[in-house]
């Protein structure tokens, strides 16, 4: 197996375009390592973690600016992350363990574009793009069209994801997110109730990763609530084969008094499943 580490964005592109299929990136190390041990070993390595300047995290105007180099404990650790994209931070907080969490980058964990992958719903959710970086130029792409499924992203076998850019949400925005993790004994999973107050509920977007195999349509939806109200965005469907639900909610129709509860089984294949909820602001 060959090993390369470019100094250059330029220079990994070169090596990609190369060696083609049989190149793997490598940065963290977190899971191409584990993939080396227990499946395939490539043909050869590329190691982009000592290129500079895609591992820094700013705020850019309306949005914060993430390289695809930071490690999730970079992002854990960052004031404007758990300030301004709570969502975003508490992900990153319950990423593994703290030595994984030191080592892992969030480029990384994107492009793996496994169905569990942590970052992904709160990305969604946010509506975060990502830069992305090919021998014939760059281009920015919205992350509800960058997963073609399972281990299978835009970037493919040539280009590499540079940074992500995650605008912050409107003032007044509320989010969570939620993660499970299969248990024996139960593969069912209810989320908390929410009850709307009396004033009216604004639109709200709920991704949820890893519930199925296969992305379907519904995931338990009370009868109360009807097709008009809460519904997947067709377009949106066909570019997410990845088991990935992402449902824009139109809240503000639902009676003042219709609780909101959604209810998912997985199955023990998966090891857990995420959740993230991203309410606009109030009217």
């Amino acid at each position: 197996m060959d090993y390369f580490e470019p100094k250059t964005v330029s220079e990994a592109l070169s090596l990609l375009a190369k060696h083609g299929a049989e190149a793997k990136i490598i940065a963290g190390g977190t899971d191409v390592m584990v993939d080396i041990k227990y499946k395939e070993e490539p043909g050869c390595l590329v190691n982009i973690k000592k290129i500079p300047g895609l591992d820094g995290i700013r705020e850019n105007g309306a949005s914060v600016r993430i390289g695809a180099l930071a490690t999730i404990r970079d992002v854990e650790t960052s004031a404007v992350v758990r300030d301004k994209l709570p969502v975003l931070w508490e992900s990153s907080h319950q990423f593994a363990s703290l030595q994984i969490r030191n080592t892992a980058t969030i480029g990384g964990n994107i492009c793996r574009a496994s169905p569990s992958g942590e970052t992904l719903t709160p990305l969604l959710v946010l509506e975060a793009k990502g830069k992305l970086a090919f021998a014939d130029g760059e281009r920015t792409e919205p992350f509800t069209a960058f997963f073609q499924g399972p281990g299978k992203c835009s970037v493919g076998s040539k280009g590499l994801l540079t940074e992500i850019e995650v605008p912050y949400p409107a003032a007044g925005s509320r989010g969570v997110y939620l993660k499970h993790a299969v248990r024996a004994h139960c593969q069912r999973f209810q989320f908390p109730e929410i009850t709307p107050p009396s004033r009216h509920w604004p639109d709200a977007v709920i991704a949820l990763s890893a519930t199925r195999p296969t992305r379907t349509p519904s995931i338990g939806l009370p009868s109360r609530v009807q097709p008009d109200n809460f519904s997947s965005n067709a377009p949106l469907a066909a570019k997410l084969p990845l088991a990935l639900d992402v449902f824009f909610v139109r809240l503000s129709q639902l009676p003042s008094a219709t609780p909101f509860r959604t209810t998912s089984s997985a199955d023990q294949q998966f090891g857990a499943f995420s959740l993230g909820w991203l309410q606009s602001r109030p009217l």
